[in-house]
């Protein structure tokens, strides 16, 4: 799941920059779409649960 994410942080929509609060923080970041503020998010979310890191990666192997 983490890898799936990661590749929508990136995602952009024609004109569909989206500018909001970063995760966990005071500061405001500009988005490509709201598809990639969602996944940024979501990896914040398993990150304070410890089942992926900041960037989206797994804390721990899995398989």
């Amino acid at each position: 799941i983490g890898m799936k994410l990661r590749k929508l942080l990136n995602f952009g929509e024609p004109l569909g920059d989206f500018m909001a609060r970063v995760p966990g923080g005071e500061k405001m970041e500009s988005y490509p779409s709201t598809v990639s503020y969602v996944a940024k998010l979501i990896i914040h979310r398993y990150a304070m649960l410890g089942i992926l890191d900041e960037h989206g990666y797994p804390v721990q192997q899995m398989g």
